[in-house]
């Protein structure tokens, strides 16, 4: 059976430590958990010592308001930025998709948009560090087959900026089989964008010449 691992977003971040840890040639679930690819959507790379001042924030926050807690800074922190460049926004989620329908989809849908806990936040900060560390990267099998996806107008993946680098790291960790493609102007949800027919189509078609390959090979 063929697997391939699909991470948009915070699940990105998940499929990033996957092919670091389980996917490593040295791993001993290597061989178990054989990927036939992974992709990567709506993502980030490393992004400096702004994390590590934010994992502070949140272990002071965390101990003087508890980690199980939701607070206002960091929604401020993490979230609001994001629709900065989308000004004057209609709603506070603009900054997902060009789909006025899908965003207030989004909206109205009550398990969307979850205000997350003091304790979630510093975790995930701490797990970004350490998937983006140069031993982290050096991990990754060279012959995985990548397909990287972006939106210019993705704050998440600063405008392009933090997922280009992260595609320039894997190239120059000699990753053999990396595909990217930044759509113009596309916002973070690229499956729920205004051109989502192209995206699903070029998705489909590496899916579809991956597989061949992998069929050939037997």
């Amino acid at each position: 059976m063929q697997l391939f691992l699909f991470g948009h977003s915070w699940l990105s971040f998940i499929t990033q430590n996957y092919i670091e840890t389980f996917a490593a040639a040295d791993s001993p679930d290597s061989e178990s958990f054989k990927l036939a690819g992974a992709i990567l959507s709506g993502t980030q790379g490393p992004a400096g010592n702004i994390r590590v001042i934010g994992s502070y924030i949140m272990s002071f926050l965390a101990f003087f308001i508890g980690k199980r807690k939701p607070s206002a800074i960091t929604r401020l922190l993490v979230d609001k930025s994001y629709n900065k460049p989308f000004k004057p926004a209609k709603t506070a989620f603009d900054w997902i998709s060009r789909d006025r329908d899908e965003v207030n989809a989004y909206v109205n849908d009550p398990f969307c948009g979850t205000h997350c806990s003091i304790g979630f936040y510093k975790d995930m900060l701490n797990g970004l560090m350490r998937i983006h560390s140069n031993e982290a990267f050096d991990r990754i099998p060279k012959d995985l087959p990548i397909y990287v996806f972006s939106g210019s107008a993705d704050p998440v993946g600063e405008m392009g900026k933090s997922t280009t680098a992260l595609v320039d790291i894997y190239r120059k960790k000699g990753i053999r089989d990396l595909e990217y493609i930044l759509y113009p102007d596309a916002r973070h949800e690229l499956l729920n964008e205004t051109n989502r027919e192209e995206v699903m189509g070029n998705l489909l078609s590496w899916l579809i010449k991956q597989t061949d390959k992998n069929e050939f090979r037997r």
